[in-house]
């Protein structure tokens, strides 16, 4: 179990270093050593260690491998809004707006209070240019978490593509006045 954990640390370190393929390596061999002792580990670390390893794989290129470690993933833990959130950007990313929608809002039933899951399908109906639709997911993030900049700046920006600069400015000003050092809101 301890070498697991040091695989696992080591990989999170090599992912944040900006080094995917040691990142990767260190989380198949955490998930390797998962065997007979994968009982006795908790969900939320059997989960760290796969969504870890799904993101070094989409940092390496190798977005379809990571698709499926997240599908694997979500099978094993249907309950995960962080995987069903990473699924859905990997699958508007590769195009299938359809399954990054139905990912997106599965991550929304799993954890309503779930932000990143929320600004993501705000993204997507962007995309899909229903920017009312985006609006009005931009704010339920904000008022799910008031002091979340990026919900406040997507606010902002969503605001100023349905032609409200006035109120675009609002959002922006409140995101300043959380974090005035925010880059996404200057």
């Amino acid at each position: 179990l301890e070498e697991m954990r040091a695989r696992h640390d080591a990989g999170f370190a090599f992912l944040g270093a900006g080094r995917p393929a040691e990142a990767k390596e260190e989380f198949e061999r955490a998930l390797a050593l998962t065997g007979p002792a994968g009982d006795v580990l908790t969900p939320a670390f059997r989960a760290s260690i796969g969504l870890n390893w799904a993101k070094a794989l989409e940092a390496s290129g190798r977005e379809e491998e990571a698709a499926r470690a997240l599908e694997d993933l979500v099978r094993g833990d249907p309950r995960s809004a962080p995987a069903w959130l990473n699924l859905g950007v990997l699958r508007m990313r590769a195009g299938d707006l359809d399954g990054a929608r139905r990912s997106l809002l599965r991550a929304t039933q799993e954890d309503p209070d779930f932000v990143p899951a929320r600004l993501a399908l705000a993204d997507l109906e962007e995309v899909e240019g229903d920017f009312a639709a985006a609006l009005r997911i931009a704010v339920k993030a904000v008022e799910v978490s008031p002091r979340d900049t990026q919900a406040l700046c997507k606010a902002g920006e969503v605001s100023f593509l349905l032609g409200q600069p006035l109120k675009s400015e609002e959002w922006y000003r409140r995101a300043l006045a959380v974090d005035g050092a925010d880059p996404v809101a200057l």
